[in-house]
């Protein structure tokens, strides 16, 4: 086992090696490799692990900035904002305005209504786009904090499960250090949600909630 052990540290120096200081693309390659993937710092500013292959051979040349450039220079001329053909991220551009910002919105109560508004950098399409990348598919735009404003260190692309679980009423529940949503303490206790939602609601430990008493 030993052996094994050293050997993989003995490879990992010769990547080290090979890689460290090299550039390719926009990424320069950092001494620190994990199994297949080596630390990769993008001429943008941001670190990212990425596979050994796609670098060598070229299928990976930043972080993913470069491909957020190119999408922010096709507004022009791809029509993002033209209305026939109004792309996914730009329908969420214009959502969160018109809920932040005009009270004629039947969301406006609930959002700008709330106090909560768009940061000004947002107020214009291509930096929201630059900014949050492309929407993957069946995602939406989701603040990390419901209370909070949008901004870029406030909002990611997630899924409706994600969302749910973010809703004001909610409930998580803290234990050992580790925050849970109570769906999440359900799946990995195999307490019923329906159990742990009684508890906690009556007045339980979160301890208690989840694996009883």
């Amino acid at each position: 086992m030993q052996e094994a052990i050293n050997s993989l540290i003995a490879m990992k120096e010769k990547d080290k090696a090979v890689f460290i200081g090299k550039k390719y693309g926009r990424l320069q390659c950092l001494p620190f490799v994990v199994k297949w993937k080596i630390l990769c710092r993008c001429d943008c500013g941001n670190e990212k692990l990425i596979y050994r292959y796609d670098i060598t051979r070229g299928h990976t040349k930043s972080c993913g900035c470069f491909r957020n450039e190119q999408v922010a220079a096709a507004i022009q001329t791809h029509g993002h904002s033209k209305r026939r053909q109004r792309s996914g991220e730009y329908e969420s551009w214009a959502g969160i305005i018109q809920r932040t910002t005009n009270e004629e919105n039947s969301e406006y109560r609930n959002y700008g209504g709330r106090g909560i508004a768009v940061c000004e950098r947002w107020k214009t399409f291509a930096n929201f786009l630059d900014d949050m990348g492309i929407r993957p598919k069946g995602f939406s735009i989701e603040r990390i904090d419901v209370n909070g404003n949008y901004e870029k260190a406030n909002c990611v692309w997630a899924n409706a499960k994600t969302q749910s679980r973010n809703k004001r009423d909610s409930i998580w529940l803290t234990i050992d250090g580790r925050t849970l949503h109570i769906k999440e303490w359900s799946e990995i206790s195999g307490t019923k949600y329906d159990t742990i939602h009684h508890r906690v609601t009556h007045g339980n430990s979160a301890r208690e909630s989840v694996f009883g008493k």
